[in-house]
């Protein structure tokens, strides 16, 4: 649920470089929903999320996951 959440905001982040204006923006919009998202996913730093961007070839799949500790 948040995976989808930070891509739906990614996309409407980089909703000035959509396709539908351009074929030649294909290329730019889906490089920015890349940057987008997989820095909002390395920023929320959950391992969840994380994976599961991973699995879907947002994160090189060999990203490691930090797993946070109580004090």
């Amino acid at each position: 649920m948040l995976y989808q959440r930070i891509k739906n905001a990614a996309e409407s982040v980089c909703r000035d470089l959509a396709p539908d204006r351009s074929l030649a923006l294909m290329r730019p919009y889906a490089n920015c929903v890349h940057v987008a998202l997989s820095n909002a996913v390395a920023d929320i730093n959950r391992p969840a999320v994380t994976a599961y961007a991973a699995a879907h070839g947002v994160l090189p799949a060999d990203t490691t996951i930090k797993i946070a500790r109580n004090p």
